[in-house]
Formats: C-alpha cells, structure tokens, sequence
C-alpha cells in the first residue's frame, strides 16, 4: 500500500477520533460510545429500547454498565422515560435519544464529510484512487 494513501487514511481516522472526543462524552473510554450507538440505532430502525434490552445487548458489566448509563442519562445525552397508556407496565423504562445527542452526532457527520472531502481533493492532486 502506497505510504501517502495510508498516511491519509490515518489522519481521517485520527480526525474521526477528535471529532468524536470533542463532542461526545466519551473520555478515555469506548464503553459510552458504545452504550450511544446502540441507542441511536434501535431509535433509528424505530425499535423499543428498554434498559433491559440495552443491558443484555452489550458486554458490559452491570457495575460499569449503570454507572455509564446514569451519567449519560443526567448529563441529558439520553432520555428514560415511561410509556404514559394507563394498562401500560410501568415499571418498563424506555431510552431514546437526547436532541443534545442528535445535534452533536449531525455535528461529527458534517466534520467527517468535510474531512473526508478534503482528503478526496489531497489523493486527486497526488493521483491516489479515492
């Protein structure tokens, strides 16, 4: 492989790296970005996420798992609610998205198009596929 290409396929994954540690709450650990897509995704193919679900779904442990979850949740990055039908189980809680949560990713999307546009123009102007 061609040590250009390669040396910008690294700044682009160094770029995504950034963007996401600038704007999500991710830290030093993938636990929380984790917990995040996997929220985002059920939420977008519009499937019922419930704690339960989200628990089993990823290996995490329970310890590590809740104290994530509770930090996400009171830092308004995700939403528990509960269904608000009167025979409804209330003791079943629902996670969705936060706007706040949405309005970073969007923000991460157009920092990546941009970088990845950027890096499209650099192999055009060496002659490197794209």
């Amino acid at each position: 492989m061609n040590k250009m290409y390669l040396k910008l396929e690294v700044a682009l994954l160094i770029s995504l790296r950034n963007a996401i540690s600038d704007h999500l709450p991710v830290g030093s650990s993938l636990v929380i970005l984790d917990i995040l897509m996997f929220v985002l995704t059920e939420y977008l193919h519009e499937r019922p996420l419930t704690m339960k679900k989200l628990l089993l779904s990823l290996d995490l442990s329970h310890t590590g798992f809740r104290y994530h979850f509770k930090k996400l949740v009171d830092d308004n990055w995700i939403n528990l609610s509960r269904l608000t039908e009167k025979n409804s189980d209330q003791r079943l809680r629902f996670i969705t998205p936060s706007s706040k949560l949405v309005t970073k990713i969007v923000l991460i999307s157009n920092i990546m198009n941009d970088q990845l546009e950027e890096i499209r123009k650099q192999k055009e102007t060496v002659g490197l596929p794209n």
